[in-house]
């Protein structure tokens, strides 16, 4: 019986394909209408695997092999097209269809969903715990989704923060690379903190646990978890950039890998400990962020001191006043730039966050550095933020420095 079920389905989602591509939509854009079935088509057969920017520019555009995806965005540029009018096909003459056809942002795999099943999840008793834990942090997440991407009254959008300009740009792409939360708490649980290369690998610290069991340890590292902090910020830089926004592309620490920090422009969340991304860059920096074992917040390190400053620099106890880093270099291939913002408290982050999104803040990097921040040399600058009841107040640089 499962199996005429998944046969049927199967038959369902075939027709709706075939369907798509004849309506008029597809049928008067030959383009469009072959870039859809190559996808759909491969996607049907379990061949999922060979949809990629690069596969796409081959077959359907008949590029060379070799071509540079980085230069040549037609793969990009069409997707965005096929997706607007999947979208038009759904609401229109596809309302009384029983499945949607839809590619999401990010990437050209599409998807089927049924129009009016919404299947709950029923958690498992034996463990309960983990589920609801997990659904409330992905409950969070859709809820701030809402809020951050919600027209403000009067349908009038905020003004770009200025500094955003250093890491967006319209026609070149943006990836924002969220926080791996679940990683603090394998630090915590384990004493040791990843590399660039294990996490690449997935070589989580298993059995290395101190009195935690190892099936909630192998547990955390199956879990996507990330601050809400760094949501704060994709969200209101896609807020208050609507020009770039089909540019930016917003994946969880685990989703990338160092290919994607060679020709991209990328904001990085968090320190090592909780995004281990960052390594790739920190040679190049002066303050940088030292973890203790035991799960206090770390102090931040001043590899060269000048006239004023302090060796290192410690968090109160009290978690009030804290410290972040924000630091501005070039990208591994040096085609584009790297942001990298972190704190030594989540409260830190947020209000480095806040920071780089405030109006003022070029000005205030340009007094502090002497320079347009937005030149051709990179920078990083050291923040003494407060925050009360858990929630950031201010943040002001004490700190900084002119990278090469």
């Amino acid at each position: 019986m499962a199996s005429e079920t998944a046969a049927r389905e199967q038959q369902e989602k075939q027709e709706l394909a075939q369907r798509v591509a004849d309506s008029a939509r597809f049928r008067h854009a030959p383009r469009l209408r072959e870039f859809l079935l190559f996808v759909t088509e491969r996607a049907l057969t379990q061949r999922s695997n060979e949809i990629s920017e690069q596969a796409l520019g081959r077959e359907v555009f008949h590029r060379p092999e070799s071509y540079d995806t980085t230069n040549d965005n037609i793969v990009r540029v069409t997707a965005r097209q096929v997706r607007v009018k999947l979208k038009e096909y759904a609401d229109n003459e596809g309302c009384g269809d029983s499945w949607v056809l839809e590619i999401p942002k990010g990437g050209y795999v599409p998807v089927f969903s049924r129009r009016e099943e919404v299947v709950p999840k029923v958690p498992d008793p034996t463990r309960g715990w983990k589920l609801a834990t997990v659904g409330l942090a992905l409950l969070a997440v859709a809820l701030s989704l809402a809020v951050f991407r919600r027209e403000p009254r009067g349908g009038v959008r905020p003004p770009a923060a200025p500094l955003s300009d250093l890491v967006i740009r319209p026609g070149q792409r943006t990836v924002i690379v969220m926080t791996d939360s679940s990683l603090v708490l394998l630090h915590e649980l384990t004493g040791r903190m990843m590399s660039a290369n294990e996490y690449e690998s997935r070589q989580y610290p298993l059995g290395e646990q101190r009195g935690a069991p190892e099936p909630f340890v192998r547990h955390l590292t199956t879990r996507r978890l990330l601050s809400l902090a760094d949501l704060s910020l994709a969200m209101g830089l896609i807020r208050r950039r609507p020009d770039a926004e089909e540019w930016i592309q917003v994946v969880h620490a685990r989703d990338v890998g160092p290919r994607n920090f060679k020709d991209n422009n990328v904001i990085l969340m968090g320190g090592a400990r909780s995004n281990p991304w960052t390594g790739l860059f920190e040679e190049r920096l002066n303050f940088r962020f030292v973890f203790s074992d035991g799960g206090t917040p770390p102090r931040v390190v001043n590899s060269e001191p000048q006239a004023g400053e302090l060796a290192a620099y410690e968090p109160d106890p009290g978690k009030t006043r804290a410290f972040a880093r924000i630091a501005l270099v070039p990208n591994l291939n040096h085609t584009g730039r790297v942001l990298l913002l972190s704190g030594t408290t989540i409260e830190a982050t947020e209000a480095a966050s806040e920071f780089f999104l405030n109006d003022q803040a070029l000005e205030t990097l340009r007094t502090a550095l002497g320079r347009d921040p937005s030149g051709g040399k990179g920078f990083e600058v050291l923040l003494e933020t407060n925050s009360i009841g858990g929630t950031a107040r201010s943040a002001r640089i004490i700190a900084h420095r002119q990278l090469p």
